[in-house]
């Protein structure tokens, strides 16, 4: 009998993936209620998620829907 193994790192992928995939079936139930919160949310969930993986850095913190050209550039630098 043989039973198929799957690599660590695929099972942690697999179990956050399950883990946002529920955090979003939440969010979805309520999102008629309050739309913005419901993306608030959604939006907090990914930042959680980054934070726990991105090294820390110290950048300029801007307040919800604030941008700026130059953290535009940094993003654009951490992706590419």
């Amino acid at each position: 009998m043989s039973q198929d193994k799957t690599h660590d790192l695929y099972d942690f992928m697999q179990q956050i993936s399950n883990e946002m995939a529920a955090e979003y079936d939440r969010i979805q139930k309520r999102a008629t209620e309050d739309p913005g919160t419901a993306g608030d949310q959604g939006e907090e969930n990914w930042a959680e998620l980054l934070r726990g993986w991105l090294p820390r850095r110290p950048m300029k913190s801007l307040q919800k829907g604030e941008s700026s050209a130059k953290t535009a550039l940094q993003a654009h630098k951490l992706m590419f």
